[in-house]
């Protein structure tokens, strides 16, 4: 439904376009009439008008004094105005039509109809960009996906503590003491977490070093959970040179 606000002062013409709104078949609703451009802002901000049907000629100044106080672009602006001579003008602000006095109601059908599909374009465009937005966001790089008998789990990546090798299985264990078990070997995980602040120390675990407490140099290193992970002499440099220290 179209809101249309009238910006007119003389209360017959405010009448005859009302009576020919009211002849049109678009579902519309008319929000107001002002009478100068301060009621029109006031109306405007409250109401949120689409098609804003304008006199040029305004006891309290021109309708294009309106544009000072808002954005044109944010509606659509239909001028109606017993002159010509502003009709050019009327281009600088985007308005879809220009109606002279006295109005014709096909002509105003006609503009209205304009405005509806002006208003619909924008509506896709802008549904377009959310999504494209939303798919900008790659869920991928934030969780792992976890396959279990009944379905999956989708597991954010910052609650994985660390991934270990049990016989044929990984137990992925996170924070606040939970554990998920998965038939998935380890290799399946570390293809996920790769590149993501995780570092396999040893061919049976995974861990994320955010959560790496402290490393005792005998090749143990101790998670936030308790947990005593062995690091392989192969991984030991590379693990000690993430931290960027150096192991006398």
């Amino acid at each position: 439904m179209l809101k249309i606000l009238i910006v007119e002062d003389c209360p017959t013409y405010v009448a005859l376009l009302r009576n020919k709104l009211g002849e049109i078949n678009i579902p519309l609703q008319i929000i107001g009439d002002a009478p100068s451009i301060s009621t029109a802002i006031e109306i405007i901000s409250t109401q949120k008008p689409d098609v804003i049907i304008l006199d040029v000629n305004l006891e309290t100044g021109t309708g294009f004094d309106l544009f000072k106080e808002i954005n044109y672009k944010d509606f659509q602006i239909i001028f109606a105005s017993g002159h010509e001579s502003y009709a050019i003008n009327a281009f600088d602000v985007e308005a879809i039509g220009y109606l002279l006095k006295p109005v014709e109601k096909a002509q105003l059908e006609k503009y209205l109809l304009i405005a509806k599909k002006n208003i619909h374009s924008s509506q896709e465009v802008q549904l377009i960009k959310e999504k494209e937005s939303v798919l900008q966001y790659d869920i991928a790089a934030s969780t792992i996906t976890v396959p279990s008998e009944a379905g999956f789990d989708i597991l954010p990546i910052p609650h994985i503590i660390r991934c270990e090798a049990i016989n044929s299985t990984t137990h992925i264990f996170l924070i606040n003491n939970k554990k998920l078990v998965s038939s998935y070997n380890l290799g399946k995980f570390f293809d996920q977490l790769q590149g993501k602040g995780f570092f396999q120390v040893h061919r049976s675990h995974i861990v994320n070093l955010v959560y790496v407490k402290k490393y005792l140099r005998n090749g143990i290193v101790i998670m936030s959970d308790g947990a005593e992970i062995p690091l392989s002499k192969i991984n030991r440099n590379e693990f000690i040179s993430i931290f960027a220290v150096i192991d006398k």
